[in-house]
């Protein structure tokens, strides 16, 4: 119904990871809503229960795939050992970690080429991938802006990548300062 490709994701106690494409335009908007409001139906009946079950609204950001999508999918794989939930990301069986760490095929997630690239045949990709997130430490720095860019709906990516995206959209994509802009001095004469 709503077309959109998904390459990771990790299902938390309040909340969810998604790395995913849309293939329509307003596909994800259309597949999220779909997609959160019949799990809580399906888990509020299942458990008799009522209300939501997610923090808040789903946010998301537009990421520059060449940069950032492999560290966004070791972002998501790795959220459950950042959060102390599981010593390996093997061990968590809510991700797409060991999807894409073992032959067994998904139904639910497609290989993204930047995934593809990791290797020479598949096999090569599931070790790569395997040795991207467990063995290579995360950088800080990448883990920090891609927690506030998706929070704040922007861009992953470098500062050349949002220039470029401003200046073919005419759009400002560079986060913006929220609320009411401060009254200044000649403002409140």
């Amino acid at each position: 119904m709503y077309p959109c490709l998904i390459y990771a994701y990790c299902l938390m106690r309040n909340h969810l990871h998604l790395l995913i494409e849309a293939i329509k335009q307003n596909s994800i908007s259309f597949f999220m809503k779909y997609l959160t409001g019949n799990y809580v139906l399906y888990i509020n009946r299942k458990y008799n229960r009522t209300g939501t079950l997610f923090g808040s609204r789903f946010k998301a950001g537009l990421v520059q795939t060449e940069k950032y999508f492999a560290n966004c999918m070791r972002y998501i794989d790795r959220n459950p050992v950042r959060a102390k939930l599981v010593q390996a990301p093997a061990q968590y069986p809510w991700s797409s970690y060991n999807f894409h760490t073992s032959p067994e095929p998904s139904m639910l997630l497609d290989n993204h080429a930047i995934y593809l690239a990791m290797g020479k045949n598949i096999q090569d990709c599931h070790m790569s991938y395997r040795n991207f997130v467990t063995e290579q430490t995360e950088d800080e720095e990448v883990l920090q802006l891609i927690r506030t860019k998706t929070y704040n709906g922007s861009i992953i990516g470098t500062d050349e990548f949002v220039d470029k995206l401003e200046k073919e959209t005419g759009m400002v994509w560079r986060d913006q300062p929220t609320g009411r802009k401060k009254k200044s001095v000649s403002d409140t004469n």
